[in-house]
C-alpha cells in the first residue's frame, strides 16, 4: 500500500499509530493554508509531544513512517517558501475545536462517490468532459481540480457557492438536500455542467431540473456497487437497493439549453 493510499483509506485510522496521524494532520493543515504562508515563519500547535519533537528536530530515527512524514513537511515548507517552521505543544484540554472535528467525522453522510467507471461511460455518452468537481474532498474527488466544503489539503477552491460557475465546465454530486440550491446557482450563473441527482420525479426541484436538460439524462440503476465510501469501503449506501441516479448535462444558458 502506498503512502497516498494509506492517507486516503479507512485503514489509516485503524492501523496507524497516533503519532503518525498527528504528523499527517500537521501536513494537511499546512497544505490547507499554503496560499497565506509564503515568506513567513509558521508556528503550528500540536497536542502530541512526539510530533512536536520530531517537527522541531526535522526528523527522527525511531520511526521510519514518522520520519517520512517529517521529511514531507519540511520539503513542503521549502517548496512553498516558508521561512521556518516551529512546532509547540498545546494541551489537549485547550485544543477543543480540533478534537471535536476529529471525533465528528461524518463522511458517511457527505462523501459518497459514484464508481468512476460508471461515470466515465455516462460522460462519454453525453460527450462532455468536466474540468472541476464542485462538491468534493480529497477522498471522493472525481477530477484533479476540485472544490471542497471546508479547507482541504489538495482543494483548489473552498465553498463552491462563493465561486462563479459561468466559466467552468463542472461536475457536481451535491448532497441531496442541496439540489434546489445548486439548480438555482446554475440558472443564476448561466452555467453548464454535469449534475448527479437521484431519480425522484415527485420532488419540487424535478421540473426545474428537466427544464435545464441539454440532452436526455443517463440513468444508473440501483446497485450496491454504484456508490462507495473510500473511507469505509465495506459500507453500502442505505438506498442502494431502490435508488437510481441520473447523470444530467444541464445548462442555465438559454441559448444552449
Amino acid at each position: 500500500m502506498t503512502l497516498q493510499q494509506e492517507e486516503d483509506g479507512h485503514l489509516l485510522r485503524l492501523k496507524c499509530h497516533i503519532n503518525w496521524l498527528e504528523f499527517l494532520a500537521a501536513l494537511f493543515a499546512l497544505k490547507c493554508f499554503q496560499s497565506s504562508l509564503s515568506g513567513k515563519h509558521v508556528k503550528i500547535m500540536i497536542d502530541n509531544t512526539t510530533a512536536v519533537c520530531v517537527v522541531n528536530s526535522m526528523g527522527t530515527c525511531h520511526s521510519d513512517k514518522c520520519n517520512s512524514i517529517g521529511i514531507k513537511i519540511w520539503e513542503f515548507c521549502m517548496s512553498h517558501n516558508i521561512v521556518w517552521l516551529t512546532a509547540a505543544h498545546i494541551p489537549g484540554s485547550s485544543n477543543c475545536r480540533a478534537d471535536k472535528e476529529s471525533r465528528d467525522f461524518r463522511s458517511e453522510d457527505t462523501e459518497w462517490m459514484i464508481d468512476p467507471t460508471f461515470l466515465g461511460i455516462a460522460l462519454d455518452a453525453l460527450n462532455f468532459k468536466p474540468q472541476i468537481d464542485l462538491f468534493a474532498s480529497r477522498l471522493n474527488r472525481q477530477f484533479p481540480i476540485y472544490c471542497s466544503f471546508k479547507p482541504d489539503p489538495d482543494a483548489s477552491y473552498i465553498d463552491a457557492f462563493t465561486l462563479s460557475w459561468s466559466d467552468k465546465h463542472f461536475y457536481c454530486f451535491p448532497p441531496f438536500s442541496w439540489v434546489l440550491q445548486v439548480l438555482q446557482k446554475i440558472i443564476q450563473d448561466k452555467a453548464t455542467g454535469i449534475m448527479v441527482v437521484p431519480m425522484w420525479p415527485t420532488q419540487s426541484w424535478y421540473p426545474i431540473l428537466t427544464s435545464l436538460l441539454v440532452l436526455p439524462p443517463i440513468t444508473l440503476p440501483p446497485s450496491k456497487n454504484l456508490l462507495s465510501l473510500l473511507a469505509f469501503p465495506e459500507e453500502n449506501h442505505p438506498l442502494h437497493r431502490k435508488m437510481s441516479l441520473l447523470i444530467c448535462l444541464l445548462s442555465g444558458n438559454n441559448m444552449r439549453a
